[in-house]
């Protein structure tokens, strides 16, 4: 599978539909992998990982011509994987029955995607952690709940794409909440709003998520793609 320069791939990963395939992406897992999928307490988390982490190898081997269980990783010094040896930048995200995989040839990328649910201290947390024009707009939208994840899910794919952890304080930028926005990343502390791209991505119902790059030079082309061959 060939990714151009300017091409962005999305693939959504299903884990409900791709479950009765645990086996095949088990098998692809390494043996650090698979100790840690069978730290996790509940079976559900165990499921997740499992599949996550295959689907990731599968797909990346499919771009790398490479043999899947052979890929080695690394990271940097905040801690976000990176692929050894190999200038394909991927991030990857799960909540819920779904995993999002982001792969590009830009220096780096991130993606988010969360599950819509209940938040009984919504107010608390935006309070803390959004900037002032992103906690107006959230506890002033219609449905909180949603402006709420589409907020927490383009600020998340921010911090990732810097690949900085939470060094870089999520009140330092601010994005848009609204739900379909080009451009939603509205200002940043470095004042370098002219070099990083912000976008929502189309997620199931019930799920929000979301895309951050450096921003090219030429027009970027963002592709989603469901794993569903995976399955067959």
């Amino acid at each position: 599978m060939i990714l151009n320069a300017n091409t962005i791939d999305i693939w959504l990963i299903d884990l409900t539909r791709l479950r009765p395939q645990r086996s095949r992406f088990w098998a692809v897992l390494n043996p650090e992998e698979q100790a840690r999928a069978l730290r996790f307490h509940f079976e559900r988390d165990q499921l997740r990982y499992t599949i996550c982490r295959g689907a990731m190898r599968l797909i990346l081997a499919e771009y790398l011509s490479s043999d899947p269980s052979s890929l080695e990783f690394s990271q940097n010094s905040y801690g976000k994987p990176l692929l050894a040896d190999v200038e394909l930048s991927f991030n990857l995200s799960h909540a819920g029955n779904y995993g999002l995989l982001g792969l590009s040839q830009l220096s780096t990328i991130g993606v988010d995607i969360e599950q819509e649910r209940q938040v009984d201290d919504l107010a608390s947390i935006a309070q803390h952690y959004f900037a002032p024009s992103e906690r107006h707009a959230v506890l002033n939208a219609a449905d909180q709940t949603a402006a709420f994840f589409r907020c927490w899910t383009r600020k998340e794919a921010y911090i990732k794409a810097h690949g900085m952890g939470l060094s870089l304080p999520l009140s330092s930028f601010a994005v848009s909440i609204e739900p379909h926005i080009d451009q939603a990343l509205e200002w940043n502390r470095e004042n370098t709003l002219d070099q990083w791209h912000v976008q929502p991505l189309a997620a199931p119902a019930g799920y929000a998520a979301a895309l951050a790059c450096p921003r090219s030079t030429e027009e970027m082309q963002v592709q989603q793609r469901e794993c569903l061959r995976l399955a067959d």
